[in-house]
């Protein structure tokens, strides 16, 4: 029995010293084909950079979930209104909140391909958490409520607004909906934490909608005009969303 117990732990000692990043299968030196593999932004690469057009395509998407909230802040700054900020503070509350709380607390490890590990406190190797997937978690949130807004309270599927309506609705499922299979065909998370930070990602994205259409119902739309007379600074439409709430828990 002694024996058993010994190469089981010896059997571990192993899994856990592979897990070291100059041990990774997917290098050359290990019989892989790569030379380095970094994670630049949560976004495994590998050197030199396989040009097969799913790889390439799942690269691209591995970064729209940090490209996309980066463009709501710069719309804000240009055009001085509530929605951009609305959705850049949705998104950076989500991914802190996924960050700070969910994976710390869930501790499931990301794929072995992903070049995302770290030495725990006991000297070894391990995969940081990936569940549930920030990139997806951030990227369903974004496309439920965008596709909500368009739909629900967007231009309109009259005949003069109908191609409009679902131009918003395409272009928001293209630049969204393939991030979830872009990092678990990347590696750097398993299906199952996709799977859960999509689900997520769905509940958040229908509650932020809830907020805005409940709290900010006036808010300009970008398909809509933008009279100069109607802007307002950007510090205003920021504290707007603080002031609403604590104006409606003033009134209770």
């Amino acid at each position: 029995m002694a024996s058993v117990g010994s190469d089981e732990e010896a059997k571990l000692l192993n899994q856990l010293e592979d897990l070291a990043p100059e041990k990774d299968p997917e290098l050359k030196k290990n019989g892989g084909k790569f030379d380095e593999k970094t994670s630049f932004l949560q976004v495994t690469i590998r050197w030199p950079i396989d040009t097969h057009p799913l790889n390439l395509i799942a690269l691209l998407y591995g970064f729209l979930p940090f490209i996309v909230p980066a463009s709501f802040f710069v719309a804000a700054c240009i055009t001085k209104r509530f929605i951009p900020v609305f959705a850049f503070v949705m998104s950076i509350v989500t991914s802190l909140i996924n960050e700070v709380i969910f994976k710390p607390l869930l501790k499931d490890p990301r794929p072995t391909r992903s070049a995302h590990r770290h030495l725990g406190k006991d000297g070894k190797w391990e995969m940081k958490p990936g569940m549930p997937s920030g990139h997806v978690l951030n990227a369903t949130c974004i496309l439920v409520w965008a596709v909500l807004e368009v739909g629900l309270r967007g231009p309109g599927f009259d005949h003069d607004h109908s191609f409009l309506t679902a131009g918003w609705i395409v272009a928001i499922i293209v630049l969204m909906a393939p991030v979830p299979w872009a990092r678990w065909y990347n590696g750097d998370h398993s299906l199952n934490q996709c799977l859960v930070a999509a689900s997520l990602g769905i509940v958040v994205g229908v509650l932020a909608y809830y907020l805005r259409v409940t709290y900010f119902p006036q808010s300009w739309k970008p398909w809509e005009s933008m009279p100069e007379e109607e802007s307002r600074p950007l510090s205003t439409a920021a504290s707007m969303i603080a002031s609403r709430f604590a104006g409606s828990h003033t009134k209770e």
